[in-house]
């Protein structure tokens, strides 16, 4: 009977760990993957922590897929231990055996059974005499078949997901010259006296393409351990970019000369787009972590620069001190919680920010 609940229990266990990371739209991932991938991510980065950037980033790429046959092994591995325990209490009686083969008798023995018959090998060498264990047999092999194909078919969707931030990813780095500063992506799109309208319609399909990513993630939060094959194609760097942009647009173009374009990063939705992906983020890795310390003297060089980039652009801009502290403080809103993501996903900060 102790048996019979115990093997109940990891099976009623391991339905709402397939629930939660497959079928539930909003969670995305169920207690066990979540701690398989803490534990074996935060593994990955103590072991890499000291090697050069390039061969650690290697390394690391290679942790995120890793646990998608983790989680199948660990679900398999369930199914099978708790349909050994409901038939454990019925050997050696419950199965016949064929000519030759010793009867069923113990753990080892109800695994076998169970492993084959999760399978659906059905090699026949062991045969249910019981209505209730035959019935536990097509309910396992019925389970097998469902759980593999869901297994499959939720992972294969993970890479069209993932390739949809990559791709956003490389668009913001060619409108920016492959750098992080936003400031470049503002001329790009403005110099010359370009219609106002060429960056509205860029802001909203990056406004789009951002919550896209949010919702992506959140439906498959192991992508946040996928390691990017450099730092201008990771979520980080699409985010940081994505949050100085908006808060360039707030604080440093001046209202007056340029009224449709001063806070239209805000006004377009992108700016509550990049907050809530931070916020997404935030909530997947960063629940217990530490801000690191603010670096004013930095922001304030980021500021002038850009100013200057805005301003050979033709561009006229706010560089008084007022704008200043308003730039600083928006930086101050978001920017720790990106660099305690970096942190906590094995990037290096400086390579992320370009310097910015």
């Amino acid at each position: 009977m102790l048996l019979t609940l115990v093997g109940a229990l990891v099976l009623l266990f391991l339905l709402v760990e397939v629930f939660s990371s497959v079928l539930h739209h909003w969670s995305g991932s169920g207690f066990l993957g979540r701690l398989a991938g803490r534990v074996v991510w935060s593994s990955a980065l103590r072991i890499t922590r000291g090697m050069p950037g390039p061969r650690r980033r290697l390394i690391l790429g290679y942790v995120g897929p890793a646990l998608i046959p983790l989680a199948l092994l660990s679900w398999g591995t369930l199914a099978i231990l708790g349909f050994a325990l409901l038939y454990l209490p019925w050997l050696p009686d419950g199965l016949d055996s064929g000519i030759g083969i010793p009867r069923p008798t113990m753990l080892g023995d109800a695994l076998y059974y169970s492993g084959v018959t999760f399978f659906t090998l059905g090699f026949g060498e062991l045969v249910p005499l019981s209505g209730t264990l035959r019935a536990l047999a097509v309910v396992e092999s019925g389970s097998g078949f469902a759980l593999i194909t869901l297994g499959v078919s939720y992972f294969t969707a993970l890479y069209p997901a993932y390739s949809h931030q990559q791709v956003l990813a490389d668009s913001v780095q060619d409108q920016s010259a492959g750098t992080a500063d936003a400031a470049i992506l503002l001329t790009q799109h403005l110099a010359g006296g370009a219609p106002m309208d060429v960056l509205a319609g860029e802001l909203a399909r990056l406004r789009d393409g951002v919550a896209r990513v949010r919702s992506e993630y959140g439906s498959y939060p192991i992508l946040y351990h996928f390691m990017a094959s450099t730092p201008e194609r990771s979520l980080l760097r699409l985010l940081f970019v994505v949050h100085d942009l908006v808060l360039l647009l707030d604080t440093t173009v001046d209202a007056k000369r340029h009224p449709e374009l001063a806070g239209l990063g805000r006004r377009s939705g992108l700016g509550r787009a990049s907050s809530r992906a931070r916020g997404a983020l935030v909530d997947a890795l960063l629940r217990d972590s530490t801000r690191p310390s603010p670096d004013p003297a930095a922001w304030t060089e980021r500021f002038r620069s850009a100013c200057k980039t805005l301003q050979v652009a033709g561009l006229s801009v706010r560089d008084d001190a007022a704008a200043l502290v308003a730039y600083r403080n928006g930086r101050g809103e978001w920017e720790p919680d990106l660099r305690a993501a970096a942190e906590a996903l094995g990037e290096d900060w400086h390579e992320i920010s370009d310097g910015y």
